[in-house]
């Protein structure tokens, strides 16, 4: 089964990329050709998807004017190009060949859609053709490929979208032709001219300012603006009088605000007080922190916002200042917003805001949230109130379990060290609690964690405790029984224990590692893959790059490309050369573009940030004990388990948005128990 493997592998990788031997003569070029060609078209005749996939794999290598035409005739109507697979490698194989008019006119075909045989049932797969076929035609500079992609602008759709981003990931140096093409005025072209921020395209944008229907006139003038052109800040007053087109009324707020111009503030509050603008006004108001937004904000809470109500909550606690401050400080005596309001005090810089939390630490209503409040700030901000660890201290003494969660969570971030003795406690609560810390304490506890506790412990205590996978050199202490448990289990700690088996990548494991790599599951398949970066195993790298051939799953696909960074055979630099010009995902290719000789663009990344999740039940709103799996910049899954009163601190993870997956807890235990 292994040489089996390998060899499907080899295959898969020579046919990316066809280099001719330097000292090869005529004939036995010529020679090679005619067979490669003669062999390609006799995998394309099986009856096997995976052999017609390699013969069009192999077209490509082979690179002729003959070999290119079967590509581009494939891909015609009726062509054998007949199933989405067989479709998205001939795209791909064509892309390489974009110096070719023929295989031109055939991707602008395929980015017009008249490729796939239903356009209303496009597959991912034939989506991923559609945007490959455009990153190849605008990478090419050729007239007649930006002439493609400016008349694929001109109307709303995929083709539009795909062209949109094709110019910004891979701009011409020449505008002319996709400006001459695209006529008609259109958002994907307005904002394709803005993220491309380039001077070439201001008359057409202030064309399109003057012609353009009031969305597409809006886009113009965000990108004038984005240009430096501030005419627009004078043409935005105009648009800011009432009975104006809601869209004008709100571009004309965010170029205020881009500008720094007079009477920004006022013109975000008077879209907050609009039901027509308030949630747009809301964005702009996130974005644009400003203090003298807090009245407004306030308002609209009042008022009430709706689902909305949490997002005016972080609004104005961005906005800052005294009067942020005042208006947050009662929200902690309500329970649906009391989190959000903590949160936001506490990453507050200021006296004021580390004032309202001291003073809150001493009601005994709410000293909790205050106390998880506090312990924020100390990790975010280095700003502990002075009685944080003495009131933590007593908490720690409670008979209510959600006290010592807090306390156990707190004392643990002030010193690390203690993470060890609580892990190792009897009291379920206050281990699930500092758990959520490992990524703090020091790595032998990790270790410690890995090896003695993983196993043993069960239910959401064990799903606790996996977060001690994440930390580099302690998942060589689990045993390969307890990370096959855990992936068995589905759970929040299933993916870090999937991207540990990879890294072991034994031959006992093989059939199930190659299950997991092909899981329905994407959060499976891109721990898998991580984790083969690692691997001893010599065909690691093949099999890494099978597996991005059909992935349409970008967050897998960045994963393949972090991996294959980080191996050493020469092969891997086809794929993550594919990936760097044609992937359409923008965080692949850049991956991919910043990968450099054996070094990982990936890694189990720690930091100073901080994740605070209330989980509710959906029904009644009630706290809910749940197992969450955090999701990081990256994708890399970190499992918690929320405390009693149903909240999850997470401290130690890398800067940026984090996405929350819940799951219902299965063993709630003693953390429910009262002592």
């Amino acid at each position: 089964m292994r040489s089996a493997t390998r060899t499907f592998a080899a295959l898969f990788v020579a046919a990316f990329v066809h280099v001719r031997p330097a000292h090869a003569d005529a004939g036995t070029a010529s020679l090679r050709t005619r067979f490669g060609i003669g062999a390609a078209e006799t995998l394309g005749a099986s009856d096997s998807l995976a052999e017609r996939l390699r013969g069009l794999e192999r077209l490509g290598a082979v690179g002729t004017p003959r070999a290119v035409q079967r590509l581009v005739r494939a891909l015609e109507p009726g062509g054998s190009a007949k199933a989405p697979e067989e479709r998205l490698v001939a795209v791909r194989q064509l892309s390489l060949h974009a110096d070719d008019p023929s295989a031109r006119r055939a991707l602008a075909r395929v980015l017009a859609g008249h490729f796939a045989p239903s356009t209303d049932a496009l597959s991912a797969l034939d989506d991923l053709a559609e945007r490959t076929a455009a990153l190849a035609l605008s990478r090419s500079e050729q007239p007649d490929a930006l002439t493609a992609l400016g008349k694929a602008l001109e109307s709303p759709g995929r083709a539009a979208a795909a062209a949109e981003a094709a110019l910004v990931a891979h701009p011409p140096r020449d505008l002319d032709a996709v400006l001459a093409a695209a006529r008609l005025p259109s958002l994907s072209l307005a904002h394709a001219l803005d993220e491309l921020a380039d001077q070439r395209g201001f008359d057409t944008l202030r064309d399109v300012v003057r012609l353009g229907t009031p969305d597409v006139r809006a886009a113009a003038a965000i990108a004038l603006t984005r240009l430096g052109d501030f005419e627009t800040v004078e043409l935005s007053r105009q648009w800011l009088v009432p009975g104006a087109p809601a869209v004008l009324r709100v571009a004309a707020a965010r170029i205020l605000a881009m500008a720094h111009a007079q009477g920004a503030a006022r013109a975000i509050g008077a879209l907050l007080r609009d039901p027509a603008t308030a949630d747009a006004a809301l964005d702009l108001a996130l974005e644009a922190p400003n203090p003298a937004l807090v009245p407004e904000l306030s308002h609209l809470l009042r008022d009430g916002a709706g689902d909305r109500a949490e997002d005016v909550v972080v609004a104005i606690g961005r906005a800052g200042g005294d009067g942020a401050v005042r208006q947050l400080t009662p929200l902690l005596d309500d329970a649906a917003l009391a989190p959000a309001a903590a949160y936001e005090l506490a990453r507050m810089p200021g006296d004021a805001a580390a004032r309202a939390i001291e003073a809150l630490l001493l009601r005994p209503s709410t000293q909790r949230l205050a106390a998880r409040a506090a312990t924020a700030r100390a990790f975010l901000l280095d700003d502990a109130p002075p009685r944080l660890e003495s009131t933590l201290d007593a908490m720690y003494r409670s008979r209510d379990a959600a006290d010592r969660a807090v306390a156990a969570v707190g004392l643990s971030v002030l010193d690390p060290d203690r993470v060890l003795s609580f892990v190792r406690s009897a009291d379920e609560a206050v281990v699930r609690a500092a758990a959520s810390c490992l990524l703090l304490a020091p790595k032998e506890t990790a270790a410690y964690v890995a090896e003695r506790l993983l196993g043993s412990a069960r239910g959401d205590t064990q799903t606790a405790l996996a977060l001690s996978l994440a930390v580099p050199g302690a998942s060589e202490h689990a045993t390969t029984g307890t990370l096959l448990a855990l992936v068995d289990s589905g759970g929040a700690a299933a993916p870090l224990a999937a991207l540990a088996l990879g890294e072991r990548d034994r031959p006992t494991e093989r059939p199930r590692l190659d299950e997991l790599l092909a899981s329905s599951d994407p959060a499976i398949r891109a721990h898998v893959a991580l984790g083969l970066a690692a691997s001893k195993e010599s065909d690691a790298a093949g099999r890494l790059e099978a597996a991005y051939r059909l992935e349409t799953n970008a967050t897998v696909r960045a994963a393949i490309v972090h991996a294959l960074a980080a191996r050493t055979e020469p092969s891997r630099a086809r794929v993550l050369a594919l990936a760097a010009a044609f992937d359409p995902d923008p965080d692949v290719r850049a991956s991919a573009l910043m990968t450099t000789g054996g070094h990982a663009t990936f890694a189990l990344a720690r930091g100073r940030a901080l994740a605070w999740i209330p989980v509710v039940e959906s029904a009644s709103g009630r706290p809910a004990e749940a197992t969450v799996g955090v999701e990081e910049p990256g994708g890399l899954l970190l499992p918690a388990a929320s405390a009693p009163d149903g909240v999850v601190m997470v401290s130690g993870l890398a800067p940026g948005p984090v996405v929350l997956r819940v799951a219902p807890a299965r063993d709630p235990g003693n953390a429910s128990k009262e002592r």
